[in-house]
Formats: C-alpha cells, structure tokens, sequence
C-alpha cells in the first residue's frame, strides 16, 4: 500500500521522554514512533499521557509555533524535477542528501525543509 502522507499525525511533546529532552510523536494508522525534533533518530513510541501539542504544515501554523511539511518519495522527486530511478541513485551515493524524517511500513517521509535545502551532487 502506498504511503499517504496526508494521513500522518505530528506532534510535539512537552512532557520529556527518558533520553529525550525534546522530541516529536509520529503516527499513522497503527504505527507510532518518537524522533528527534525535525525528524531522524525513530524509536518506536507509546504515549503513556505526555502532554503534546500537534503540529501542522507550514501554511496553517503560525509563525511562533513549529511546522513541518513532510513529502514521500515521489513528491521528493517532483519537488527536485528528478526521474525516481536517478533520485534513488542519489539517495543511495550522495551522503548529502537528507535523511527520511521518518520510516513507516509503507514507505519513509522527508523534511521539505530540508530537501529544498540539498543541492544534487553530480553522479
């Protein structure tokens, strides 16, 4: 089944977790994992009533609280106008290219922050 970021729920926890003085809360269906703030570092999660507040994309979060736009793989690679097949070359041999925010059974999501910000090394 294909991976429909629409339906992930972020959250940022204010209450910490052992190891974790900060750290965000990602779901989708069934699966349930906690992540550096920004994404990166999954371990999976079970909320055990830590106080969390959602958070939401870009364009419907105001400026003072945190926002996160997640993309799939595909939409990486509309965003960076590059085939999937070369995409998946440069996932696999350029070391700059961001790692997924976070890995779901049906595929990883990545930061848009921070593939906007990776420029493509050649191959």
């Amino acid at each position: 089944m294909a991976l429909d970021a629409k339906q992930v729920r972020v959250y940022v926890l204010f209450d910490t977790v052992p190891e974790r003085p900060k750290a965000w809360w990602f779901q989708y269906g069934d699966e349930t994992y906690i992540t550096d703030p920004g994404g990166g570092n999954q371990a999976p999660f079970e909320n055990a009533g830590q106080a969390s507040e959602a958070i939401r994309n870009r364009a419907e979060t105001p400026p003072t609280l945190e926002s996160l736009d997640l993309l799939t793989l595909e939409q990486v690679a509309d965003r960076k106008n590059l085939p999937l097949d070369v995409l998946a070359r440069f996932i696999e041999k350029d070391d700059s290219f961001p790692l997924p925010a976070v890995r779901f059974l049906d595929g990883a999501l990545w930061n848009a922050a921070k593939v906007e910000r990776w420029n493509p090394q050649s191959l």
